[in-house]
């Protein structure tokens, strides 16, 4: 447990030290063309707002058809030592 604690912790240090690490590059790309970088910042706004946004209905065919009335549940198979699930029979009810 002590271990993946301190697995999370590096690995979020790493993640903070390289993001500290474009701030440079960032500011930099703000100053040659400022312009730029705000339009950026809109499309990813932008972006965002229509992935967040509520749907009335899908977009795709695919996910026309679903629906919240049906259910599928796994089933529980025994595995026989007569190898009934691999020889395709069926289990005793």
């Amino acid at each position: 447990m002590l271990d993946q604690f301190r697995t999370g912790v590096t690995y979020r240090a790493r993640r903070q030290t390289a993001a500290i690490g474009t701030v440079p590059r960032r500011v930099g790309a703000m100053v040659r063309n400022p312009l730029g970088v705000a339009q950026e910042a809109v499309q990813s706004a932008v972006s965002a707002a229509r992935m967040l946004r509520p749907v009335s209905e899908p977009m795709g065919p695919v996910m026309a058809a679903r629906s919240l009335s049906v259910r599928f549940d796994a089933l529980g198979l025994p595995a026989s030592d007569e190898g009934g699930i691999q020889a395709g029979r069926r289990p005793p009810q």
